[in-house]
């Protein structure tokens, strides 16, 4: 950019006497610039006082007054384009978590299930996120929703969130409370065995049966009998050694 006089550089190699030019007018003024007036208009949390000053590119900067009481020196076209919608404030209030309870067990559970069903760098993605299972929109763009809910639903910090069907979203209908033990028995990898007219996982069977799980497994895999055989077969009382003297 020319300053408000330069020189005319082949007029020095020349020998010849520098010659210089004005400006026609200061950068600072420019008198025959049209600019809409925008004292008095609201932009988001701004309100326009004045017009401070134009610059060299003739862009035209004003003073704002925000909403959070503090001023601002703000370029016209930033405020016309909606770019600019308070002195800053705005920013510092979406970077702060208004509920207080960011440092809760609750939001380290619910940012959890934001993090494998939709984050693809997750280790647990794949078994979340890549297999489609999704949180609830609610849920997801509101966590005091999702605080709310599991207050009203059974949470206590000894329990964690399951879901009823595995293969099932996060929704709330399809969501609870559960114990360690109740999350085991509720896996994909679970064995359901039908007995009569019930059907429960094996392990339940096991629990209701009063039999120990490897007992089943070994009977199956070693004998080659059925679920049902190795469920209902007693088990052969040990034979008791007497102690020696």
């Amino acid at each position: 950019m020319f300053s408000d006089a330069f020189h005319l550089t082949q007029a020095v190699l020349d020998g010849r006497k520098t010659q210089t030019r004005e400006l026609k007018y200061p950068a600072k003024s420019h008198p025959n610039k049209s600019f809409k007036d925008l004292t008095g208009l609201r932009f988001g949390k701004l309100i326009v006082i004045r017009r401070v000053y134009t610059n060299d590119y003739r862009r035209v900067y004003w003073e704002c007054q925000c909403d959070c009481g503090k001023t601002a020196i703000v370029m016209g076209k930033l405020l016309k384009s909606g770019g600019t919608k308070s002195c800053g404030c705005l920013v510092y209030e979406s970077k702060n978590v208004k509920h207080g309870l960011k440092h809760t067990r609750l939001y380290r559970i619910w940012s959890g299930i934001k993090h494998r069903c939709y984050c693809k760098t997750s280790p647990c993605f794949d078994r979340y996120g890549g297999r489609g299972i999704v949180m609830c929109n609610e849920w997801r763009t509101d966590f005091m929703s999702f605080y709310n809910w599991a207050l009203s639903n059974g949470y206590s910090d000894d329990l964690s969130i399951d879901r009823i069907n595995v293969n099932g979203n996060y929704f709330p209908e399809n969501c609870r409370w559960a114990t360690a033990k109740e999350q085991s028995d509720n896996k994909r990898c679970n064995i359901l065995v039908t007995l009569g007219n019930e059907t429960l996982d094996l392990q339940q069977w096991c629990d209701r049966i009063g039999i120990k799980r490897s007992t089943v497994n070994t009977r199956i895999k070693m004998c080659g009998w059925d679920y049902e055989r190795a469920l209902t077969t007693p088990v052969r009382a040990h034979k008791k050694y007497k102690e020696r003297e």
